[in-house]
């Protein structure tokens, strides 16, 4: 290595510091200036290193606005929706929907379509709670959820036939527990329907639904 003149005298350290940190210094390996363009060249990370080993997000589609970065294994992550206005964390995986709902018909009626989060393949508890009411209590109302079936008798998770307690005035709630096996990792869809039970043409209502699923793990 030559040095344009004039220079100074360098000290020990600063002599002991020319031998660089890795490997001989050389032609072939030489020391990185401010200049060099890759102290700006950006690179794409395959993955975030944890303690145990790296989580793997390069195949991960890129965010949209409300979205964060949510673990789907030990060594997975994909963004995820977790803004309160979506009624949908994914995260804890619910839904939350409250919109009034009537009818007269002995045949299902849809009130609710829930698309999940890819969920990876397990069992999971299912969840449900509701409120609903009736013209009469004689006049019963069927509510049911079904998984993956535009059917309403297909696919049943949860199906109860519920009355309120008097007549219109009354607002009842209920609720239920499943589970489900996913064996596939991807999307499910439940479904969430209400219909008359009897005879009398009388209505029957549901106010709101909530769906939650939980994971299980093994202890």
């Amino acid at each position: 290595m030559s040095l344009r003149y004039p220079h100074r005298e360098l000290d020990g350290d600063k002599l002991d510091a020319l031998e660089g940190s890795y490997g001989d210094p050389s032609d072939v390996n030489r020391y990185v200036t401010e200049s060099d363009s890759r102290n700006t060249d950006d690179r794409t990370a395959s993955g975030l290193r944890t303690a145990s080993g790296i989580v793997g997000v390069s195949g991960a589609s890129a965010p949209s606005v409300g979205q964060a970065l949510v673990a789907t294994g030990p060594s997975s992550a994909v963004w995820l929706d977790i803004s309160s206005s979506s009624s949908t964390m994914i995260g804890d995986r619910f839904d939350l929907y409250s919109s009034t709902f009537s009818t007269t018909s002995t045949t299902p009626q849809l009130y609710r379509t829930w698309v999940t989060p890819s969920l990876e393949p397990a069992t999971y508890i299912v969840k449900w709670s509701w409120k609903f009411g009736g013209q009469y209590y004689s006049t019963p109302g069927r509510y049911r959820v079904n998984l993956n079936n535009t059917n309403a008798n297909t696919g049943i998770v949860l199906d109860y036939t519920m009355a309120p307690a008097y007549n219109d005035a009354e607002q009842l709630a209920a609720y239920g527990v499943n589970t489900i096996t996913v064996t596939v990792t991807g999307t499910q869809t439940f479904r969430v329907f209400l219909n008359r039970v009897g005879t009398t043409s009388r209505t029957v209502y549901i106010f709101s639904s909530y769906l939650e699923l939980v994971k299980v793990v093994a202890p």
